[in-house]
């Protein structure tokens, strides 16, 4: 159902399209000229890529709209189709990042899998970086992140490459069978909504107490639970974007969390909404009394897996940004995410989506545009837990890794952390016209976790 939502969230100057970029040391993937050994990095991504079955099906719709498009395999699959390579025409890293703001917000064709790798070289230092575009309906972050990993080693050996298994892709389904198919699926979830009102009826009580939770789940994404401010950055995404990064040690936040008894997650948060203050300030704006409201993705993924598809809900915190000590701030992110989770709310979340899967699809789209678009929340905050030990790809050194979440609604602005190797990279995704000064935003982010750092040397335990 969440697959489906991100489809039909799909708008021009807005794709449901995840990104990363990901930056190595060089040496072992080029060749004597300084170019990209494309011939290597072909051989490695065959030999692993097209094993995961998502990656060679796409969506198809069901005819006049009666069921939610399904995954079938594409007949024309090839790998070249979705790999290519480029030499940048600048050796900067602000040339790397341009184009990948360009790139990555570029709409696929459903008439293909849903993702594609730009390998690219001519970057500073002999580095070559991987781009990774990938529509947000075909993985979530934790499912790419582990199909990525597929790629890599552990040590800097180069390893051998096995034959790619032969395939053959099954046919596609016919038209009768794709309405039979949806048909049958709207009767077993009549059939289950049918099983939730008879027990209703039974417990009118417990469900009465089931159904106030999740409006309460639901919400604040709505602004329905509490005002959610317009923030001047807050405005319908154009089609340019404007990407910036930053790199957070890790053994900083985890010091701040043990300071104050919360986790990396609420660290995280409360940096990006004093980022928020700052940027506010410098705006000459003054900090909305009723706070910033942040949107966080809560994954329902088992570690180590990496199947297809989205297995994720989220939960809502506001934090007062007028509020100048950014310890009191952490508290708040603390206490808020603490009474989200003894709620229960992102559970509550994803039994409403489950029960969401009965409305008419038809229906659907417009039903999933008309909430998104509504101002529940300010904007984004995303933490993935990334490979804890250094990776190597052929030989080659994995120094940075930035993810980019697309942008959803009039947020402005998604920011996104992945953990590896004793850093916290974080990816921001700005629209370029609400954030052109999205440099202070990403400043006031690192400095607000220097603020709380020292802090925990002074106020924490000993």
């Amino acid at each position: 159902m969440t697959d489906t939502t991100f489809l039909h969230l799909d708008a021009p100057a807005t794709p449901m399209n995840m990104g990363a970029v990901l930056i190595f040391e060089g040496g072992p993937l080029l060749d004597d000229a300084g170019r990209l050994r494309m011939d290597l990095v072909r051989r490695a991504a065959a030999s692993v890529v097209p094993g995961r079955p998502r990656n060679r099906q796409r969506p198809m719709p069901v005819p006049f709209g009666l069921g939610r498009p399904v995954w079938v395999d594409d007949p024309d699959f090839d790998l070249d189709d979705h790999m290519d390579a480029v030499t940048l025409a600048e050796p900067t890293r602000e040339a790397l990042f341009s184009m990948v703001a360009e790139w990555i917000t570029t709409p696929f064709e459903r008439t293909r899998p849903l993702w594609s790798y730009r390998f690219v070289d001519g970057l500073p230092d002999g580095q070559v970086a991987v781009v990774a575009r990938v529509h947000h309906a075909h993985r979530d972050g934790g499912s790419a992140l582990a199909s990525f990993e597929a790629m890599f080693s552990l040590t800097p050996d180069v390893p051998e490459f096995p034959t790619p298994e032969p395939w053959t892709p099954a046919p596609l389904p016919s038209r009768s069978a794709l309405m039979g198919g949806a048909l049958s699926h709207q009767g077993r979830h009549a059939a289950k909504v049918a099983r939730i009102a008879g027990r209703a009826v039974r417990s009118p009580r417990r469900a009465a107490v089931r159904g106030r939770r999740m409006l309460a789940a639901v919400g604040p994404f709505v602004g329905k639970t509490r005002p959610v401010p317009r923030l001047s950055f807050n405005r319908p995404a154009g089609a340019r974007r404007r990407l910036a990064t930053a790199v957070l040690p890790l053994d900083d936040c985890k010091a701040v969390r043990a300071a104050f008894g919360c986790t990396v997650n609420d660290v995280l948060v409360a940096a990006v909404a004093g980022g928020v203050r700052r940027l506010l300030v410098a705006r000459g704006e003054c900090s909305p009394a009723v706070g910033v409201t942040v949107m966080c993705p809560v994954s329902n993924r088992a570690a180590g897996d990496a199947s297809a598809g989205n297995q994720s809900t989220a939960l809502t915190v506001t934090v007062q940004v007028a509020e100048p000590d950014p310890v009191a701030r952490l508290r708040q992110v603390h206490a808020e995410t603490s009474r989200a989770k003894d709620d229960d709310q992102a559970a509550d979340m994803a039994f409403l989506v489950e029960l969401s899967d009965f409305v008419v699809p038809v229906m659907l789209r417009g039903a999933v545009r008309k909430v998104h678009g509504q101002q529940g929340y300010n904007l984004s905050v995303s933490n993935l837990a990334g490979p804890p030990v250094p990776l190597w790809l052929l030989g080659a050194r994995l120094r940075e890794i930035y993810p980019f979440a697309p942008l959803i609604g009039p947020t402005g602005v998604s920011v996104t952390a992945l953990s590896h190797s004793g850093s916290l990279f974080v990816g921001f995704n700005a629209c370029a016209e609400a954030l052109p000064d999205l440099d202070v935003l990403t400043a006031g982010v690192v400095a607000e976790l220097a603020e709380l750092v020292a802090r925990a040397g002074a106020d924490g335990p000993a």
